[in-house]
């Protein structure tokens, strides 16, 4: 039995489990696979980042085509897991390196699974700053993160508005250089052609300076570091991309 106190009442929490038991019934497994412990609080693994931004630039959502640029934004549209892109981006990036080339703009796009999100970018800068030192390269990389598309519904602005909000949380306690966000009628837009919303600019355009210039997210040097789930999600997918 243990009495937990909660002001003038007392809960009596009974179980004739032992800790293991419980911990192997509450394990949480995310969408790409990951094993989640709620019961653990100290992670055995520490993502140690070389470089994290000082300050998240905000950018436009347009994509220039450029030998400099690596597109994930079109494979995780498309369908991609995480590992899935994280992979095609490495060999993107290492045929960069083998080019010499010099500034390296990453792109991608993050959704509303907030922790895996934030895994994620964190690491992708791990996987791109190690591959930086195998190679002994003298190039340098930015990541921009844009609002995923494929969970974007086409009749529901104000669900596609807190999803964006989600995603560019993510990207910002992640690690990304510079965040754009698209207006909750983005998808529509992009399937008919037509000019999106003025109020849906402002909406996106707002929404990430309440986000920087308000709540100061950014103001922490990779706040997620030490975070049992996160760093356990981080390893996760650095340990799977790097096996494939």
């Amino acid at each position: 039995k243990h009495l937990k106190s909660l002001g003038n009442s007392v809960i009596v929490v009974e179980h004739d489990e032992d800790t293991e038991d419980l911990d192997k019934k509450l394990l949480f497994k995310s969408v790409e696979g990951f094993d989640l412990y709620p019961l653990h609080v100290n992670t055995d693994w520490v993502c140690e980042l070389n470089t994290f931004p000082e300050k998240v630039e905000i950018a436009t959502s347009s994509i220039n085509d450029s030998e400099n640029i690596i597109n994930l934004t079109s494979v995780h549209n498309a369908g991609a897991s995480i590992i899935q892109e994280i992979f095609y981006g490495c060999t993107q990036f290492i045929e960069l390196l083998n080019k010499a080339t010099k500034n390296i703009e990453v792109h991608i796009s993050l959704d509303s699974l907030y922790f895996t999100n934030i895994a994620k970018v964190r690491a992708i800068r791990y996987i791109f700053e190690k591959l930086l030192e195998e190679s002994k390269s003298t190039s340098s990389f930015t990541i921009t993160a844009h609002n995923s598309l494929r969970e974007q519904t086409l009749f529901d602005p104000w669900v596609n508005m807190l999803r964006s909000t989600a995603s560019s949380m993510a990207a910002i306690l992640g690690g990304a250089d510079r965040i754009s966000s698209f207006s909750y009628d983005h998808l529509y837009t992009e399937y008919t052609g037509n000019k999106a919303s003025s109020l849906g600019v402002r909406n996106a355009q707002n929404e990430l300076k309440i986000l920087l210039e308000e709540s100061h997210l950014d103001r922490v040097n990779d706040p997620m570091k030490g975070s049992y789930s996160i760093e356990t999600i981080t390893h996760d997918i650095i340990d799977i991309s790097w096996d494939l």
